[in-house]
């Protein structure tokens, strides 16, 4: 389910190497901030321009409004071995609950995890710090797309605070909400004292990045930033209806946050052992068979839902959709009717434009519940010659465990089309090295390329199949290449499944050195 462009990820590479190696990496470059939406406090200020999101142009919250509106909001800070810590927000939902982003603390052990609860500054002597005793990230969490970006934290003691109160119906464009945290300032420097601002619900230029489990919210110069992921946006009545997820630099932007209404279920489950039972049930699986396709052809789209938390009524319908502002098409149920409580339906689709797509298929029971969408890449290619040509370096930035790494990526890379063929011809070598510590990191060769997209004449990217080398190791890998020639940048993505990034440049790096070449077809 991964949707370009992709979002900031964690990395993962084989564990014998450990923190010596890609295991440790963020990707840093990039200007959309996600991963990192916690605020390091011992990372140079050239690392600080990372992460997801702050509080710009806001105001401080005063004692009065923190106690009347705000008394849930505590910081929470994730330390690594050696004492640096991050920072995130999150909100009181029971006495030893909280809830904030799941992208804030994946893969962190609960012990190096503390909130700071009890006052809107969590520098106070006041302000009282709880241990962290358990991590409930959210089970269909992807770090690429954040869909599902929520994490419920126990303490091991009460918090001592009235708590949020999850809402009664999910935002609408329009709708103005306030969200805080305890990020970074319109300064550039960190604020331990809670601060928050309005904001405004609706569509962006981004909705291309938001998932069936965000919305977007923003504001004229103000937003959030690094630091207050995780933090709370807060309705009308004063409901938590969003956790933030991420944001762009410069901050101000806008930011997407996670729809807490839309993950209710999940959240009441976890906490209280309750299911929400007006909240529908996901869609079980789904599946695109192809989903690399010539332009104009046809695929099977397969997907299954089950009705377990409404009764155990009845699947009433099944829909697939191609991309945001699509069609909806009603999916036929293998068995003949939707009449039982799991139902397994199909439909076929066929993609008429070139370029990455996405594939959402919701269901709906009897009762008229509708789930969140599961949805699926799908990429449509059009084999008509060109070619792309790449040689040259670029550099990134990244951190883990609180210490700043730069990387320099080496490029060489072919790719076109022979006449009559449906794969691309080409070859693709990548080469990183620790910028400053003359060590090479890993090397990547390709075996084969399985699609080139031209998305203009000055612009295309192409994904394929290698072998990466890192020490001893040789790991099977896919690789995507975005280029542009225009502007002589790359972005490039390297996975062994899907859900997760092994190696990742998110953000258009420019070439230091060498070129980019993108030749369509002659008439494209």
């Amino acid at each position: 389910m991964h949707i370009t462009p992709t979002r900031l990820g964690r990395t993962a590479g084989p564990s014998a190497h450990g923190r010596a190696s890609v295991r440790r990496r963020f990707a840093l470059a990039a200007v959309l901030l996600a991963v990192i939406g916690c605020q390091d406090q011992q990372l140079p200020t050239a690392a600080e321009p990372v992460g997801p999101s702050r509080i710009i142009n806001g105001s401080t919250v005063s004692v009065a409004d923190f106690s009347t509106t705000w008394p849930f909001v505590v910081g929470l800070r994730m330390y690594d071995e050696i004492g640096n810590y991050g920072t995130c927000t999150a909100s009181v939902l029971a006495q030893r609950w909280v809830v904030t982003a799941a992208h804030c603390v994946i893969g962190l052990p609960a012990s190096r995890a503390f909130v700071l609860v009890g006052d809107r500054d969590i520098s106070s002597s006041a302000s009282r710090t709880i241990a962290v005793t358990r991590i409930l990230s959210h089970p269909r969490f992807n770090m690429n797309t954040l869909v599902n970006d929520v994490a419920l934290l126990e303490l091991n003691d009460d918090a001592n605070v009235t708590p949020a109160r999850l809402p009664d119906a999910d935002v609408v464009a329009g709708e103005t909400v306030r969200a805080a945290g305890f990020g970074v300032t319109e300064s550039g420097s960190t604020s331990d004292e809670l601060r928050a601002t309005s904001l405004t619900v609706g569509g962006s230029d981004f909705s291309l990045l938001l998932t069936a489990t965000h919305f977007w919210a923003s504001a004229p110069q103000s937003g959030t930033c690094q630091g207050d992921s995780g933090g709370p946006a807060i309705n009308a009545a004063g409901d938590i209806v969003g956790l933030t997820s991420f944001g762009f630099i410069p901050c101000g932007i806008g930011s997407g946050h996670t729809s807490v209404f839309r993950l209710r279920q999940w959240i009441s489950e976890s906490i209280w052992g309750v299911p929400d039972r007006e909240a529908p049930e996901s869609v079980g699986f789904l599946t695109v068979n192809p989903d690399v396709v010539v332009v104009g052809a046809t695929t099977l789209v397969t997907a299954s839902a089950t009705d377990e938390n409404t009764g155990n009524s009845v699947v009433a319908r099944l829909e697939a959709r191609l991309d945001e502002g699509g069609s909806w098409m009603n999916m036929t149920p293998q068995d003949g009717a939707f009449d039982t409580a799991r139902e397994t339906a199909t439909a076929v689709l066929t993609v008429s434009t070139i370029g990455s797509h996405t594939v959402c298929v919701p269901a709906t029971d009897a009762a008229g519940n509708t789930n969140l969408p599961e949805c699926h890449e799908l990429v449509a290619y059009e084999p008509r010659g060109g070619i792309i040509a790449g040689n040259g370096k670029v550099r990134t930035s990244y951190v883990y465990d609180g210490i700043r790494y730069d990387d320099e990526v080496e490029l060489h890379f072919t790719a076109d089309y022979r006449p009559g063929a449906t794969v691309p011809s080409g070859k693709t070598t990548l080469r990183v090295s620790e910028v400053g510590a003359r060590r090479r990191v890993f090397t990547l060769e390709s075996t084969s390329h399985s699609y080139l997209i031209f998305s203009g004449p000055d612009a295309a990217e192409y994904q394929g199949e290698g072998i990466v080398k890192i020490g001893e190791s040789s790991l099977p890998m896919k690789f995507r290449i975005w280029i542009s020639a225009i502007d002589q940048t790359v972005r490039l993505r390297l996975w062994q499944t899907p859900e997760y990034a092994w190696y990742e440049v998110v953000s258009p790096a420019p070439m230091l050195s060498g070129k980019v070449v993108v030749k369509p077809a002659a008439g494209r």
